[in-house]
Order: C-alpha cells, then structure tokens, then sequence
C-alpha cells in the first residue's frame, strides 16, 4: 500500500462499460523508486511473474478451465482458442512498430485465429535486407 495512491481509472469497469465483459490483460507499472528500494523482492517478483505466464501458456486446457471458472470468459473452449500459440518473444517489434490484425467472424469460428496481414508502420521494413 502507498500511501497518497489513487486510482484514477478502473480499467476492468470502463471495459465493462464499452464490451459488457471482462477485461482479459495484464500491465505492470513500477514506480523507479519502489525498485531501487527493494531490487531483490522486485526480482523476485518478476520470476514468479515469468513462471506464471509461462505455465499458463504450457497448459493451454488448465488455463483455459481457470478463466472460466473465474468468470474471465464464458466456456473454456473459448478461452482455449483465444490463449497465445506463440511466445511473446516470437512477436517482439522495435520500438514504434508492431502488426496490423485482421480477423472475421468465419475466420475466427472455424481456425480460432487471426491473420497478421502488415507490419506497422507501414513500409517498416520495405528498406532492410531479406534475410
């Protein structure tokens, strides 16, 4: 607990309010001080944080079965179909650039994916060397 420390903005209500479901991510914001005072626990905590994300996406059925019973998604067949197939790592862009997705319903119903159809910004990597 801090003390002074407000919440400013309910991301789980206002997601709430615009989807009418639960929001399903996760941000982790630290404040600079807060590591510097305890770099030992702020480790700590960050490999626990790295065993949890990586045991989530190697038992996709578990995980799955966890976001339905919490309520974070209706069946556990969705949520199934929704968990990364990939590392984070097979994703990572330099800073300011990333992917355009698209996705339709038929898509999305039968294959339980979406397409990455163009890197960002646009033309991004027109200029480097194939590899």
């Amino acid at each position: 607990q801090v003390e002074g420390l407000r919440v400013a903005l309910d991301m789980n209500e206002e997601w709430q309010n615009v989807a009418g479901s639960q929001l399903v991510t996760g941000v982790l914001v630290v404040r600079k001080d807060a590591v510097e005072a305890d770099p030992e626990a702020f480790e700590e905590f960050l490999n626990g944080y790295a065993a949890s994300v990586e045991a989530a996406n190697t038992d996709l059925e578990g995980t799955a079965a966890l976001c339905e019973t919490y309520g974070i998604v209706p069946k556990a067949v969705l949520a199934q179909k929704a968990l990364p197939r990939h590392k984070p790592e097979d994703w990572m862009a330099d800073p300011g650039a990333g992917y355009t997705l698209r996705t339709d319903t038929t898509l999305w119903m039968r294959d339980g994916i979406v397409e990455a159809v163009d890197i960002v910004p646009f033309g991004y990597l027109d200029d480097q060397p194939e590899a």
